[in-house]
């Protein structure tokens, strides 16, 4: 069981992310939370057939969780298969209607065989044998139309959609982590420190942040920080990235920090050294995976800076990846003894080096 995050951004689109939607993949089907657009088009680039789609659940009306629904239907039943059906759950009636409404202006109308329809309610709203649905009232509209959370039971996992909530998380769905649960969570319309204080209470099981703002786009760590640096596993998701949720999945994300063209001299104490001091403190605090040294990690290339770099990383336990750049060969009497140094792996599962100081790939790299 995996869930694909299609679309991660908040209200608007922007330049790395599209609107909401988040694809929960099961052995026995597919079933969509969220139908920002584009969400048709995000599915066929992860060729995903539109006849697995079980059921499609959305939060609330607002455009950048509902604009996809157009496509989404056209998609299902312009080339449907026997068997087929999906079941849309909306968010209420008007919905339904606005969106069969656009759906016959089109002249593309729906039969109930391939496509029905349900407005949600508090309670549970679908079980398909696979997967149960049970809905929470939530009021980031404020009272003005209804908006909802919602937990999915499937394959013993519970996993918590929030939806979108209010600025001050007055109706975060407690009732929805009666047990351990995966939160996937929105990360825009509230202080993270008051999120923090909510999930240490929680059987938080593992967090996905997704409708991340501009503000946070990018600083995950500072979101993480935000929310008190939790110890469940906590990742911001990006658009098409791909979380296995299985039971028994092992832990395969991997965490890198980069670390070039750095030019660490001989003399001490210089704003180079300084910044070296203080990237090396943040990648022990991130608990990162490896750190890649992508050349130029020398000013001149002497034996003595190679030394003093690795003298600062010899406290990192995790992979030490370096590729030489030009400036590791500038002393010739000494470049052996530099590279020799430095260069304590070449690859891993993840990263491959190759090296290029020379102006182009060493013999051992084509290979």
């Amino acid at each position: 069981m995996k869930l694909i995050t299609l679309g991660t951004s908040h209200g608007d689109p922007g330049m790395t992310r599209f609107n909401s939607a988040l694809l929960l993949r099961t052995a026995k089907g597919d079933y969509l939370f969220e139908s920002g657009p584009p969400v048709n088009a995000m599915l066929i680039r992860k060729n995903i057939p539109f006849a697995g789609i079980r059921a499609v659940f959305v939060s609330h009306t607002h455009e950048d969780h509902t604009g996809g629904l157009p496509g989404l239907v056209k998609s299902l039943i312009k080339r449907p298969v026997p068997g087929q059906h999906t079941r849309l759950l909306l968010p209420e009636q008007s919905c339904i209607d606005g969106l069969r409404a656009f759906m016959e202006s089109t002249h593309r109308p729906w039969t109930a065989d391939l496509v029905s329809t349900q407005a949600v309610s508090a309670g549970e709203i679908y079980d398909d044998g696979n997967l149960r649905v049970t809905a929470f009232l939530t009021d980031h509209t404020e009272g003005d139309w209804p908006s909802w959370a919602f937990l999915a039971e499937v394959e013993g996992k519970r996993i918590v959609f929030t939806g979108d909530l209010s600025a001050d998380l007055h109706d975060f769905p407690f009732a929805a982590f009666e047990k351990e649960s995966i939160c996937v969570m929105e990360c825009q319309h509230y202080r993270a420190s008051d999120a923090g204080e909510i999930l240490k209470k929680l059987p938080v099981s593992r967090f996905i942040g997704v409708h991340i703002s501009s503000y946070w786009d990018g600083h995950a760590d500072k979101f993480y920080k935000a929310i008190g640096s939790p110890s469940f596993p906590f990742a911001f998701a990006e658009d098409g990235m791909e979380f296995d949720l299985s039971a028994d999945a092992p832990d395969t994300s991997f965490t890198a920090a980069v670390l070039a063209d750095l030019h660490l001299s001989d003399t001490p104490g210089t704003v180079k050294e300084k910044v070296l001091d203080w990237a090396v403190k943040k990648i022990a605090d991130r608990k990162t995976d490896a750190v890649i040294m992508a050349g130029d990690m020398t000013g001149s290339g002497s034996l003595s800076s190679a030394r003093k770099l690795k003298k600062k990383l010899q406290s990192f336990a995790g992979a030490k990846l370096f590729t030489p750049g030009n400036a590791e060969l500038r002393c010739p009497d000494e470049a052996e003894q530099v590279l020799k140094c430095l260069a304590t792996q070449e690859s891993t599962e993840d990263v491959l080096l190759l090296d290029s100081s020379m102006g182009r790939l060493s013999s051992r790299s084509r290979q």
